[in-house]
Protein backbone atom coordinates (compact mmCIF):
# COMPACT_ATOMS: atom_id res chain seq x y z
CA UNK A 1 0.00 0.00 0.00
CA UNK A 2 1.02 3.32 -0.72
CA UNK A 3 1.88 5.80 2.39
CA UNK A 4 -0.71 8.57 2.78
CA UNK A 5 -0.17 12.21 3.70
CA UNK A 6 -1.57 13.83 6.89
CA UNK A 7 -2.92 17.48 6.17
CA UNK A 8 -1.05 19.29 8.50
CA UNK A 9 -3.41 20.99 11.65
CA UNK A 10 -3.05 24.73 12.11
CA UNK A 11 -3.09 26.00 15.80
CA UNK A 12 -7.07 27.20 16.18
CA UNK A 13 -6.47 28.40 20.23
CA UNK A 14 -8.52 25.31 21.53
CA UNK A 15 -6.44 22.59 20.69
CA UNK A 16 -2.83 23.62 20.81
CA UNK A 17 -0.76 22.54 23.84
CA UNK A 18 2.23 23.86 25.05
CA UNK A 19 1.07 27.63 25.05
CA UNK A 20 1.55 27.76 21.61
CA UNK A 21 -1.75 28.64 20.09
CA UNK A 22 -2.15 31.25 17.67
CA UNK A 23 -4.75 33.60 16.89
CA UNK A 24 -5.82 33.99 13.14
CA UNK A 25 -4.81 37.30 11.41
CA UNK A 26 -8.16 38.47 10.72
CA UNK A 27 -10.79 36.39 13.56
CA UNK A 28 -12.52 39.20 15.71
CA UNK A 29 -13.75 37.28 18.73
CA UNK A 30 -13.36 36.72 22.80
CA UNK A 31 -10.94 35.04 24.90
CA UNK A 32 -9.95 34.77 28.51
CA UNK A 33 -6.14 37.02 29.05
CA UNK A 34 -4.52 34.85 31.24
CA UNK A 35 -1.60 37.12 31.90
CA UNK A 36 0.27 40.23 29.86
CA UNK A 37 4.16 41.13 30.21
CA UNK A 38 6.30 43.71 28.39
CA UNK A 39 8.58 40.57 27.35
CA UNK A 40 7.85 38.06 24.89
CA UNK A 41 9.63 35.36 26.53
CA UNK A 42 8.34 36.04 30.11
CA UNK A 43 4.53 36.12 28.33
CA UNK A 44 6.22 33.05 26.82
CA UNK A 45 7.22 31.16 29.81
CA UNK A 46 3.59 32.21 31.31
CA UNK A 47 1.66 30.20 28.91
CA UNK A 48 3.69 27.56 28.56
CA UNK A 49 2.56 27.30 32.62
CA UNK A 50 -0.76 27.89 32.18
CA UNK A 51 -1.05 25.00 29.57
CA UNK A 52 0.94 22.82 32.01
CA UNK A 53 -1.82 23.67 34.63
CA UNK A 54 -4.48 22.01 31.43
CA UNK A 55 -6.18 25.34 30.79
CA UNK A 56 -6.52 24.35 26.73
CA UNK A 57 -6.32 26.70 23.78
CA UNK A 58 -3.53 28.87 25.36
CA UNK A 59 -1.36 30.90 23.48
CA UNK A 60 1.06 34.50 22.96
CA UNK A 61 -0.21 37.91 21.03
CA UNK A 62 1.69 40.52 20.44
CA UNK A 63 -1.33 43.49 21.49
CA UNK A 64 0.47 46.00 18.94
CA UNK A 65 -1.23 43.65 16.48
CA UNK A 66 -5.11 44.22 17.92
CA UNK A 67 -6.92 47.26 17.68
CA UNK A 68 -8.82 46.17 20.95
CA UNK A 69 -5.40 46.03 23.44
CA UNK A 70 -3.21 48.15 24.89
CA UNK A 71 -0.04 48.10 22.37
CA UNK A 72 3.73 47.34 23.74
CA UNK A 73 2.44 43.95 25.79
CA UNK A 74 2.83 39.92 24.65
CA UNK A 75 -0.74 38.92 26.20
CA UNK A 76 -1.36 35.05 27.25
CA UNK A 77 -4.91 34.10 25.92
CA UNK A 78 -7.01 30.80 26.43
CA UNK A 79 -9.27 30.28 23.85
CA UNK A 80 -11.31 32.04 20.80
CA UNK A 81 -14.69 32.35 21.42
CA UNK A 82 -17.65 34.00 19.31
CA UNK A 83 -19.34 35.34 22.41
CA UNK A 84 -18.88 37.40 25.62
CA UNK A 85 -21.34 34.87 27.12
CA UNK A 86 -19.08 31.74 25.95
CA UNK A 87 -15.74 33.45 27.00
CA UNK A 88 -17.42 34.43 30.52
CA UNK A 89 -18.54 30.51 30.81
CA UNK A 90 -15.09 29.86 29.87
CA UNK A 91 -13.83 32.33 32.31
CA UNK A 92 -15.41 30.42 35.27
CA UNK A 93 -13.63 27.13 34.54
CA UNK A 94 -10.37 28.76 34.65
CA UNK A 95 -8.38 28.97 37.85
CA UNK A 96 -6.02 31.55 37.19
CA UNK A 97 -6.25 34.63 39.99
CA UNK A 98 -5.56 37.79 37.54
CA UNK A 99 -7.90 36.18 34.71
CA UNK A 100 -10.35 38.36 32.63
CA UNK A 101 -12.51 37.91 29.44
CA UNK A 102 -11.57 40.50 26.22
CA UNK A 103 -13.03 40.89 22.66
CA UNK A 104 -9.95 40.66 20.45
CA UNK A 105 -10.30 42.57 17.42
CA UNK A 106 -7.36 42.48 14.74
CA UNK A 107 -5.81 46.09 13.09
Amino acid sequence: PSPTETPESSASGSSAAGGDAEWPASKTGWTVVLASDKSESEARDKAEDFADDDISGVGVLDSDDFSSLRGGFWVVFAGQYDSQSEASDALDGIDARDAYIRRIEPN
